[in-house]
């Protein structure tokens, strides 16, 4: 079994009243069996990390699009979105072990801190190759190409 909790502590310290009862329930109904509790302030991934994720990899995806064409590579057409996508996780996010089976790890998964190291290491692999990825946070980019869906699906 395992449940997760998301909150914000109260201004007095406290839980909010629902997951503490839900918390308070569950210790109750497992009274002498083995529970552990993680208490972490680490959180998923942002929505606008998401949407960013999905800006990079649009970036990235033409880039190598077009420098297969720019090489006379063929198969320059088979370089899309969703491609580029699955070789940045494949390449960068690695694999994880489910159930005693490797998976290709999942962005949605991703902590906060993580998604910046990912943004990191884009930026330095594609720096040499002449693309600057540029960072989120720099003012505007992000807002202004997510807002006007240039660099969306």
């Amino acid at each position: 079994m395992k449940e997760f909790f998301d909150c914000t502590v109260g201004k007095d310290g406290k839980l909010p009243v629902g997951i503490a009862n839900q918390i308070k329930e569950i210790v109750k109904n497992r009274a002498g069996k083995f529970l552990r509790f993680i208490l972490t302030n680490e959180k998923t991934r942002t929505i606008p990390q998401n949407s960013w994720f999905h800006v990079v990899v649009k970036i990235i995806s033409d880039f190598l699009r077009q420098q297969a064409k720019d090489q006379g590579n063929e198969k320059y057409y088979e370089i899309n979105e969703e491609t580029t996508k699955i070789w940045i996780k494949q390449t960068f996010l690695g694999y994880e072990e489910i159930k005693g089976e490797r998976h290709l790890r999942k962005s949605r998964n991703l902590k906060t801190f993580e998604m910046a190291e990912l943004w990191e290491l884009l930026q330095k692999y594609f720096s040499p190759m002449g693309l600057n990825i540029p960072d989120p946070n720099q003012q505007g980019f992000i807002k202004d190409k997510v807002k006007t869906n240039e660099y969306q699906r």
